[in-house]
């Protein structure tokens, strides 16, 4: 399940250099590195765009290590899809169905978006999925903007996603979890960004 980046960087004309940044030169527009074999180099600039990554935060919510999955790492990935191929062996139900995304941030949107086709995959074409996204704010993609919003609400209707803002996952077990509106979703898979956000 693995991707190489350097096919992706060199089929979109992206040049990628492995090193560490040592000195960031806002006046001229430069950057001094050092690159993996130790040879120093300064690139110039037009814009600079300071993405160091994330972390993923797991805050202290009962049965989430046990019972959660997150798409953060490659093989955190590959554990929640091979999760969900394996449902076809489970017996028809609305929980078998039923995937519940905890955070409508961009990772919970994407996540979300992606899990119709992947519970399909596995179910059959005709498998009636659920695919919902639990949110804490009031509105999906809060961090997003209005902007964006409108093309994010179509695009998530399109697929049949649905969610419910408002709400927080307070706690998981092996039969669903439980939202802060103590209205209790069933399911056989979890997976909670915003209770594994990253920061």
């Amino acid at each position: 399940m693995k991707v190489s980046l350097l096919d992706i960087f060199a089929a979109t004309g992206v040049k990628f250099i492995q090193g560490t940044v040592e000195n960031v030169h806002v006046a001229c527009n430069e950057v001094d590195l050092i690159r993996a074999d130790g040879t120093r180099a300064s690139l110039h600039y037009d814009r600079l765009v300071l993405a160091t990554g994330s972390r993923l935060f797991r805050p202290q919510i009962q049965g989430l290590a046990e019972h959660t999955f997150s798409v953060d790492q490659v093989d955190e990935a590959a554990a929640l899809e091979a999760h969900i191929r394996q449902f076809a062996n489970r017996p028809e139900s609305t929980a078998r169905n039923t995937v519940v995304v905890a955070g409508g941030g961009f990772t919970g949107i994407e996540t979300a978006a992606e899990m119709p086709v992947r519970l399909r995959a596995a179910l059959g074409e005709n498998a009636d999925v659920n695919v919902i996204i639990v949110e804490r704010a009031q509105e999906i993609g809060p961090d997003l903007g209005a902007g964006p919003r409108p093309v994010i609400v179509e695009a998530l209707e399109s697929l049949g996603v649905q969610w419910g803002l408002g709400a927080s996952v307070t706690s998981v077990d092996a039969n669903g979890l439980r939202p802060m509106t103590n209205a209790s979703t069933r399911t056989q898979s979890s997976r909670p960004p915003a209770c594994a956000r990253a920061r």
